[in-house]
């Protein structure tokens, strides 16, 4: 199983948009068949270095994950959310 761990900073920080965000990166589980999961986490925080989303998806594998990310769901999600955000980071590891 490897996972994608994503960390996202909002430049809108609003409840509709983090709302609109978060059912957008939703929008892809059970219709990209290699993903496994994907769950978006928010900060409670809210603080000056938070990071407002922590997203997680999950594959079987790496080969997955690479079929994945040029999927055509994927790549309007991602370019909608990269829009939104002022700061995205990921860390990318095998269980």
């Amino acid at each position: 199983m490897v996972t994608n761990l994503m960390f996202m900073k909002f430049n809108d920080k609003s409840p509709e948009n983090l709302a609109l965000a978060k059912n957008t990166i939703l929008s892809m589980k059970g219709n990209i068949e290699p993903l496994i999961d994907v769950r978006v986490k928010e900060d409670l925080h809210h603080g000056g270095q938070s990071y407002d989303f922590a997203v997680f998806t999950e594959f079987a594998s790496e080969a997955d994950f690479q079929a994945y990310i040029v999927h055509p769901l994927h790549a309007e999600v991602g370019k909608k959310i990269t829009d939104m955000c002022e700061s995205i980071v990921m860390v990318f590891y095998e269980d």
